[in-house]
């Protein structure tokens, strides 16, 4: 038993070192320590080599079947998460490298005054990545400069949903907010656009400009 309570101990060690090491080669090396221990623990409490305890005892086996699951239970699903987590992020990364090709093509559409071609290409990137916010935010762009506003402020707004980013989602409906007051002449909204602003995130470092921006469309 002391032989089974040490290893645990090294087990649970190894399991906090992997969560805490900032580089993903340390991760890999204490997870895979890891997983070996539990592997030798379930070995022996399956009564196959028992260093120093009597394979034939049923509550041997019992004890340590229950303290590897309950050290061995909560590191494996930490393992599974990050695994998981960390492939679904490289895969989002390579989806949006597949969609990149179509920025620079709807840019140059746009060079040229092609803005039916350079929306249809921004179309094409978000049916290659619909969790990609990026497109959101350059038809928006588009949209505006082309004097499609409702759109534009559409798309503003649903950049804004869609991107993690705090500062982002605040530039963004605060972009809105302009197109309302400006192109719209929908003043009313925008105050109320730029109220809630203030409301939502009150620490975003660009907030002195909402302030600002009230001040002139409250004369």
């Amino acid at each position: 038993m002391l032989w089974t309570f040490l290893t645990i101990m090294v087990g649970a060690t190894l399991s906090t070192l992997a969560l805490a090491a900032p580089r993903l080669g340390e991760k890999r090396t204490f997870q895979i320590c890891g997983i070996l221990l539990w592997l030798f623990l379930m070995r022996n409490a399956a009564g196959e080599a028992v260093p120093d305890a009597d394979p034939r005892s049923a509550a041997v086996g019992i004890i340590i079947v229950i303290f590897t699951t309950v050290w061995a239970g909560p590191f494996l699903a930490c393992v599974v998460a990050y695994n998981i987590t960390r492939v679904a992020s490289e895969w989002t990364g390579l989806r949006n490298l597949i969609v990149r090709p179509f920025y620079a093509s709807a840019e140059a559409a746009e060079v040229n005054k092609d803005y039916p071609g350079a929306e249809k290409l921004y179309r094409k990137a978000l049916q290659k990545n619909p969790e990609e916010p990026e497109p959101h935010r350059r038809l928006a762009v588009l949209y505006e400069n082309i004097g499609r506003y409702e759109e534009a402020v559409e798309e503003f707004r649903i950049y804004a949903d869609a991107v993690p980013d705090v500062e982002d989602k605040f530039m963004s409906l605060f972009q809105a907010a302009d197109v309302l007051a400006d192109r719209m002449g929908m003043r009313k909204e925008a105050i109320e656009l730029l109220e809630d602003l203030l409301i939502r995130y009150p620490n975003a470092r660009p907030i002195k400009y909402v302030y600002k921006r009230l001040d002139v469309l409250r004369k």
